[in-house]
């Protein structure tokens, strides 16, 4: 079992930032997004022994500066992207804005085995990969991993991490959509997860690292 470990949300993106995006996975930091990972990597003062990115190049755009700083490091890329459940191709070149109505409607009708389309995910399926992450974690026998990933995927770990037991169902998704709307994670900001003895537990949400003007969320 990984002893500690680090989840971080990447940078602010340029669709965090309210540009339109033509691809979920092509989004990339904006200049206050760099700004905020040099400042994460600042915060890292033990060398990790892996750093993980998901495939999505603001993760890895993210990670870079952890990656210098501490090279040679071992890098791996893990299925922990963000949940994708809207069809992509029928919002490309959108804004967080133009999406927000049928966001709207997919968190209302709370299916968990609904697919948008052939690049969406279902919601059992987003779980599926939160879960894989848990069990890397405890599979792994390492001191020290960073792990760059993102918000809703962060707040989903967190969430099965406190609910490992319950079923996936319509009340679940309602469950877990009050508590991703109502726990803040900035971008950049820090969840340190630790394992001692069989015990594991977790940090609050860290974000003392970033000054509040380069805060984003």
């Amino acid at each position: 079992m990984v002893k500690t470990a680090w989840l971080i949300r990447h940078g602010e993106s340029t669709s965090n930032a309210g540009f339109s995006t033509a691809n979920p996975g092509e989004a990339t930091l904006t200049d206050k997004g760099r700004q905020q990972a040099e400042l994460v990597s600042q915060a890292i003062t033990d060398r990790p022994d892996l750093v993980a990115t998901s495939p999505y190049i603001r993760t890895i755009q993210s990670a870079h500066p952890t990656i210098t700083r501490f090279e040679p490091v071992a890098l791996a890329q893990w299925q922990i992207q963000e949940f994708t459940y809207l069809e992509p191709t029928n919002w490309v070149g959108s804004t967080m804005k133009d999406r927000l109505p049928a966001v709207i409607k997919y968190w209302e009708m709370a299916d968990p085995q609904y697919h948008d389309g052939p690049g969406a995910e279902s919601f059992v399926d987003f779980m599926a990969r939160v879960d894989q992450l848990h069990e890397r974690l405890e599979d792994l026998r390492l001191d020290f991993v960073v792990i760059f990933s993102h918000g809703l995927f962060s707040r989903g770990f967190l969430w099965r991490r406190l609910n490992r037991l319950k079923k996936i169902d319509t009340e679940f998704m309602h469950q877990f959509n009050f508590f991703y709307r109502s726990l803040n994670f900035h971008n950049c900001a820090i969840l340190k997860l630790s394992s001692h003895d069989g015990v594991a537990w977790n940090s609050p949400i860290e974000l003392s690292h970033i000054p509040k003007e380069l805060q984003t969320i």
